[in-house]
């Protein structure tokens, strides 16, 4: 019996992990590593901690909440900048489901915020930043302004106590105060925009699309954060804003920057790229590409470099 018992709780760890320790987790930040200039200096604090009489400095701070059963989480944000000609302060309020990856990491994602953790010690979190959107009225607090370059913010959160049902109530409300600021003023995604329950490019509206299953895609090449002008929804696929009815919407794929396939072609910016050759075509950067034949700019093909030589 003892026997079956330990089979049984072997075979449960294994099945189940432990999940992540509930509780309020707090920023802790190396200063030593903060880069200072002549007029702005940043630091991470405790959100507490956050003042609003600091001159020409510039302040983020995090709080961290692990719900109960360890697979929600509730983070917030805040950055304030005083440069001494203005104060300016932006806010984000998560909450975000928790799915376990491989090696102790999980990740958390929602309409606003990509970010995943990991277990650095049994009263430690490391929290890496990989991609936030912005809404009309402000940008979402971030380091480097409009886009922040996948895993450049990490922020360790070390363990403060016990949540308790206050805590999880008064994040529940100030996530959804903030989904509904959002909601109210549009959700940007570059150059569309998502508002009551209609997409737009720009001024004008995207016909034909559907709200619900709308996407926009980013660029996986250099900035997660940096939204395409490729669209799909669960019928059609668009370029900048309007309905495209060019490549096979099964076997789409968006490669990044301004270069999407299909089963057939390579495009840039919405045009086919002539002659290129599906098997061994990859994005060099944000405007170079190559396959065995041909360098490429901009959809272009290069004329006189040898691809199995070309660097830039």
């Amino acid at each position: 019996m003892k026997r079956i018992f330990i089979l049984a709780l072997l075979f449960s760890t294994v099945l189940y992990p432990a999940s992540l320790k509930s509780g309020i987790y707090k920023a802790e930040y190396d200063y030593s590593k903060v880069s200072e200039n002549t007029y702005i200096r940043e630091k991470i604090v405790p959100c507490e901690e956050l003042t609003t009489n600091n001159i020409m400095q510039r302040y983020k701070c995090s709080d961290l909440k692990v719900f109960k059963d360890g697979k929600k989480v509730f983070l917030r944000i805040r950055s304030y900048m005083d440069t001494g000609n203005f104060v300016h302060m932006n806010r984000g309020d998560y909450i975000a489901e928790l799915k376990e990856g491989k090696n102790g990491l999980y990740y958390g994602k929602n309409d606003y915020i990509d970010f995943q953790l990991r277990k650095t010690g049994d009263d430690e979190l490391e929290l890496t930043v990989i991609s936030r959107i912005k809404y009309s009225s402000t940008e979402f607090p971030m380091r480097g302004g409009a886009y922040v370059p996948e895993g450049n913010d990490r922020i360790v959160f070390k363990y403060k106590g016990k949540i308790t049902e206050n805590d999880e109530n008064e994040s529940v409300k100030s996530a959804q105060d903030f989904k509904d600021t959002a909601e109210e003023l549009g959700i940007n995604y570059g150059n569309y925009k998502k508002l009551e329950n209609e997409i737009y490019y720009g001024d004008k509206k995207v016909e034909d699309a559907d709200f619900d299953s709308f996407i926009v895609y980013k660029s996986s090449v250099y900035y997660s954060m940096v939204f395409s002008d490729y669209a799909k929804d669960k019928n059609n696929i668009f370029y900048a804003g309007k309905l495209w009815k060019v490549p096979d919407y099964n076997s789409f794929q968006f490669l990044g920057e301004s270069y999407s396939r299909d089963k057939d072609n390579i495009y840039y910016s919405g045009k086919k790229i002539r002659g290129a050759d599906l098997e061994t075509f990859r994005i060099i950067n944000w405007a170079y590409a190559k396959d065995k034949k041909y360098v490429y700019l901009k959809g272009e093909i290069v004329k006189g470099e040898d691809p199995a030589e070309f660097k830039l």
